[in-house]
């Protein structure tokens, strides 16, 4: 989408300073990748239907487990991974 938003920003000289450079995307990117995988648990513990306690424990594991800070992690995504599980 960052197409869309530039092109949208670039029509008006006045929200030019609103332009994304290269590093806010790149935080951007970082988020999406620690996050985006967060959203599947939180869909798979809001059901009001089918959630029941015995699921808890195991989505717990594996959050920690996408969690869990990596070599190929940048810093800050190691820095959001630590924060999000307290550490």
């Amino acid at each position: 989408q960052q197409s869309a938003f530039c092109a949208v920003l670039a029509d008006d000289r006045k929200s030019w300073h609103l332009m994304l450079q290269d590093s806010d995307i790149s935080v951007l990117e970082t988020v999406r990748d620690v996050l985006g995988p967060l959203s599947d648990f939180t869909d798979a513990l809001s059901g009001e239907k089918t959630i029941t306690i015995s699921c808890v424990q195991p989505v717990m594991w594996k959050i920690f487990n996408v969690l869990a800070v990596k070599s190929t992690d940048s810093q800050l995504a190691s820095e959001m991974k630590q924060k999000i599980i307290c550490r």
